[in-house]
């Protein structure tokens, strides 16, 4: 109750409580060197959650429990854009077969954790471009597929596994496991962006000393550091990597048998302003209750041909190197 209290007191006065917040961990946030911009933005956005965690149920999707044969993960994906990027694409408008969801997390080793590692899906392969693969247990699917830490897939010019590269990766191991379901894990719409706007987004560099090593390759938190924003070339940069992505991913669902769906491990805040305390959020840190950052697409692709899905003893994990892992932690802007 006395909780409560204060929750609802801190809705009254959101001044009072972000000062009160600041006051009672100043030394943790300067030992971090975030700067009063960042150290306020993050706190509001903290608060904001636990406000909403007491009056928002979001009924969040069950990914494993659901009805296809093919599962497409576009990394951070906002459903709101990528409703509107599709309807530029005649060919992908599917009749009633996009609707928006929740997603278990609002980030992606919430999700990967919440959705997957409860249970064995040993009918399941997963091929994933995203760097927190490793935490999974090994033997939560028959197999997993690491990409970010092979070098085969891997490129080292755009720090990321590419479209281009994933999607072969997607066909090539679906066509080794014909009766197993899939999980395909693309990396975008996350940065690093790689559409043509993507030199006008300018990080600050030289300013946090040895956190600039993370700050300088993740826009979103310059964007929480930074009093100057260009939210237009951010949601250019962003809606880019969706547009660049798509085509690709549709090349999978022709290729490969079975009901495919498209969705997201959550979305992205891009300046989105938060509820009750209207300060902007950017990205998407852990354990966040906001409708913005966990509204996601579910777009349902239908077949007449389904794959008969067996279950198998699991094989593991392709790559577990942890020297590397950590290194391409830090290069997508994790650490």
């Amino acid at each position: 109750m006395m909780k409560l209290r204060k929750i609802l007191d801190g809705m009254m006065h959101p001044g009072k409580a972000i000062n009160y917040i600041i006051r009672n961990n100043l030394p943790r946030f300067y030992n971090n060197q975030y700067n009063t911009v960042s150290v306020s933005r993050l706190i509001s956005l903290r608060l904001n959650s636990k406000i909403q965690s007491h009056f928002y149920d979001f009924e969040c999707v069950d990914l494993m429990n659901e009805d296809w044969d093919n599962l497409i993960i576009l990394d951070g994906c906002r459903y709101d854009i990528y409703q509107s990027v599709i309807s530029e694409y005649d060919d992908l408008l599917y009749p009633n077969t996009l609707t928006d969801t929740f997603s278990p997390g609002s980030s992606s080793p919430e999700t990967l954790t919440k959705a997957f590692s409860a249970d064995t899906h040993h009918d399941t392969v997963y091929v994933s471009a995203n760097p927190f693969t490793s935490t999974i247990p090994q033997e939560t699917f028959h197999a997993t597929h690491d990409l970010v830490n092979d070098d085969n897939y891997w490129s080292n010019q755009k720090k990321t596994v590419t479209p281009e590269v994933m999607k072969q990766a997607v066909v090539d191991f679906s066509d080794k496991y014909p009766h197993k379901r899939v999980i395909a894990h693309f990396m975008q719409p996350h940065h690093p962006f790689l559409g043509e706007s993507s030199g006008e987004i300018q990080f600050n560099r030289g300013v946090y000393g040895e956190r600039d090593k993370q700050f300088n390759t993740d826009p979103w938190m310059n964007a929480y550091l930074s009093t100057q924003v260009n939210h237009e070339k951010l949601l250019t940069a962003y809606r880019e990597n969706i547009e660049l992505a798509l085509p690709h991913v549709m090349e999978v669902i022709d290729t490969l048998e079975g009901k495919s769906i498209i969705t997201s491990d959550h979305a992205n805040l891009i300046g989105d302003r938060g509820y009750p305390i209207p300060v902007r959020g950017y990205g998407h840190p852990n354990n966040i209750v906001s409708k913005k950052l966990r509204q996601v697409p579910w777009h349902e692709f239908p077949s007449k041909n389904r794959k008969k899905i067996i279950k198998d003893s699991p094989i593991g994990l392709s790559h577990d190197e942890q020297p590397k892992i950590s290194n391409r932690l830090t290069q997508l802007g994790y650490r």
